[in-house]
């Protein structure tokens, strides 16, 4: 009877009862659904009256690399961080034109290298100044 009992208690722990596993978030990826999170984009997220001086995003953590795209039409930068910010050199400041509308998004990737979570893509324009 004990042993019975032993195999039941065994066969309800490793079988029925949910084993601790994290559920996976979804996110889009070109219309396509992909597992993980998503990352909120702090700044800029609507028009500006200049070209901005940083990128920000809600931070995911430590040990997450963040991977920033910049596109007008087309990617036109890239560059990766551990941080949930990135101050845009002048190089590329001097290619925003005034006027034209961009757009930009954020991926984390663990430090494995597997894409985690992505941002939606936000456009912004630099508003012509009167």
């Amino acid at each position: 009877m004990a042993a019975v009992s032993s195999a039941l208690v065994l066969i309800i722990a490793f079988g029925v009862i949910p084993r601790d596993k994290k559920a996976m978030p979804q996110f889009f990826v070109n219309e396509d659904i992909v597992r993980g999170e998503s990352i909120t984009l702090i700044s800029p997220v609507i028009d500006t009256d200049s070209v901005p001086s940083q990128f920000k995003w809600a931070s995911l953590g430590k040990e997450v690399d963040y991977k920033i795209y910049v596109y007008n039409h087309e990617l036109i930068w890239n560059i990766t961080t551990r941080d949930n910010q990135i101050q845009i050199p002048q190089e590329m400041k001097n290619r925003m034109i005034t006027g034209k509308k961009y757009s930009w998004q954020v991926k984390a990737f663990s430090k494995e290298g597997i894409l985690m979570a992505v941002s939606s893509k936000v456009q912004f324009k630099i508003n012509l100044k009167e």
